[in-house]
């Protein structure tokens, strides 16, 4: 058991000091393609930047933020609207008589010429 121990040890250390692109790699595969960007001096890389933090952006977030509360807050009201028995009836039956003008209507269209 402690043999075990010490061999696997030791082939992790192996592992280890290998080039880091080779470690966990199979041998007999081929290594991987370079990206075209590589192969080229830095200078030609585009460079990334931070995006630029402006008043119009902080403007539309706010609008948002402002936008997402009303929606939340219009969302609690309904909530409690939406929860009693009777109109949770009536909008069954809407819906009913939505479906079943609508299956109606499709198959007109499918029978007719």
């Amino acid at each position: 058991m402690y043999g075990r121990v010490v061999i696997r040890e030791a082939i992790q250390l192996v592992e280890h000091r290998k080039n880091p692109a080779q470690r966990g790699r199979d041998p007999n595969r081929p290594p991987p393609r370079e990206h075209p960007l590589d192969s080229q001096p830095s200078k030609m890389r585009k460079q990334h930047s931070q995006p630029k933090i402006t008043a119009r952006s902080v403007m539309i977030r706010d609008i948002a933020l402002v936008w997402f509360a009303l929606l939340i807050r219009a969302a609690h009201l309904v909530v409690h609207l939406l929860r009693r028995p009777r109109l949770q009836r009536g909008l069954q039956r809407l819906i009913g008589c939505v479906l079943i003008t609508l299956g109606i209507s499709v198959a007109r269209t499918a029978v007719s010429p």
